[in-house]
């Protein structure tokens, strides 16, 4: 879950030969550094840290009309415009049914997803990231009488967990394994995979936090917690984090499940996942408050407290270089300073913004539940444009190649759409 910066790194040969050039004015010489210079400046801008919701960063990009598997006619492939569309362009779309029931995760130039399709129940399904169409291959099958949480995809293989408390790991083809804890799930949190394993809590009678093999799907060892883990745990530099609906923050060792620290919250952290950036734990609480916490240590190092009705904050708040970025359901979407949680800019709309904003090339995007996507500078907070959608946004957005990917439904939960606006 954690982004990471890219920099970029060469060696000049010839650097005497450019020195003179330079003293004597060789013009060819000055044009190259002047485009050099342009090239280290993007990069160092293009090159600060985003973290944050699941599906920031970039992947792959999205026209075109698809493929229907197993002979399904609801399920033809986007239909779309040109890809070189100006922004807040819809580039292609999946048609009205089954509508998608998970936040949509760009991988490997595909787009994963979860849909509803009665009477088959829900089903994962796969479109080219570049065109909408449909995966024809894709033949994975998931068992009919289970309700899955949201998806993980890593080195081209998806992990689920689903709400009979069973773990699957999949390709294209079929489902590669199965690992089951033996208790019923609530609501499956989404799976965290890291370093050849997968890490996974459990929002039912069991308050356990699971480390499984992930080309195995064997146990590697289990945590048990005082009160139930809901959400996807955090892992970075060797340890893992992970909230409890108590308000707990755990810090385990990733390779033994031993206990390191906990933090309490003082509020749940039912809803909020940790997020991981330098030295610092950002988690959500249930009542309104941002925690900044130590990750070595465990200690607080900031709290911040959205104004109003605020309980439920974005599940994965984004740090983009030293800024924190959250939505709330006081129709407030917040920048924070990451250091020291001081309020940079903050923008009130007309709906909660619970969800968990995705960033790229500076711009970072969040949806309202009632139909809109909001795009702002992420610096100066200055709007750049926004799209109402033709139905509600109950999950996150997801970054694709020059594209943002949305899901969206209607009021009865009986349609809805998967597409791709080009931003």
């Amino acid at each position: 879950m954690q982004g990471t910066g890219n920099r970029l790194r060469g060696d000049f040969a010839g650097r005497d030969q450019i020195i003179h050039n330079i003293r004597h004015g060789d013009a060819r010489t000055l044009v190259v550094l002047a485009v050099v210079a342009i090239v280290l400046a993007f990069a160092v801008y293009g090159g600060v840290q985003a973290v944050g919701g699941l599906n920031s960063g970039g992947a792959s990009g999205q026209p075109g009309i698809g493929a229907s598997p197993r002979g399904a006619t609801d399920r033809q492939g986007g239909t779309g415009t040109s890809p070189s569309a100006p922004k807040n362009t819809v580039l292609w779309t999946v048609p009205k049914r089954p509508w998608p029931f998970s936040p949509p995760v760009v991988s490997g130039g595909r787009v994963y997803y979860l849909v509803s399709n009665e009477p088959a129940g829900i089903e994962l399904m796969v479109v080219d990231a570049s065109t909408g169409a449909v995966v024809p291959e894709f033949t994975a099958r998931l068992d009919p009488n289970s309700l899955p949480g949201p998806l993980t995809v890593a080195d081209g293989r998806f992990y689920l967990v689903d709400d009979n408390g069973v773990l699957y790991a999949g390709d294209d083809k079929r489902i590669l394994w199965r690992y089951s804890t033996g208790a019923k799930i609530l609501s499956p949190p989404k799976p965290t995979v890291a370093d050849g394993t997968v890490y996974f809590g459990g929002s039912g009678v069991s308050h356990e936090l699971h480390a499984v093999d992930a080309t195995a799907g064997t146990e590697r060892w289990t945590f048990t917690a005082k009160s139930r883990i809901s959400t996807a745990p955090a892992v970075s530099g060797g340890v893992v984090y992970a909230g409890t609906d108590d308000g707990d923050l755990y810090a385990l060792d990733a390779v033994t499940g031993k206990p390191l620290w906990t933090f309490p919250g003082g509020e749940g952290f039912f809803h909020g996942a940790p997020v991981v950036a330098e030295d610092t734990v950002y988690i959500a609480g249930d009542k309104g408050t941002m925690f900044a916490v130590d990750k070595t240590r465990g200690t607080k190092v900031w709290t911040f407290h959205a104004e109003g009705d605020a309980e439920g904050l974005s599940r994965y708040p984004l740090i983009f270089g030293n800024t924190v970025y959250f939505g709330g359901d006081n129709k407030v979407f917040y920048a924070l300073a990451a250091d020291t949680g001081t309020k940079r800019w903050s923008v009130t709309t007309g709906g909660s913004l619970a969800r968990s904003p995705v960033l790229a090339d500076g711009i970072v995007y969040f949806g309202m539940w009632f139909g809109k996507l909001y795009a702002f500078d992420a610096v100066t907070g200055k709007e750049v444009w926004s799209h109402t959608t033709e139905g509600e946004l109950p999950q996150d957005p997801a970054i694709g190649e020059g594209t943002i990917i949305i899901a969206t439904r209607n009021e009865n939960k009986t349609e809805g759409h998967l597409y791709a606006l080009r931003r």
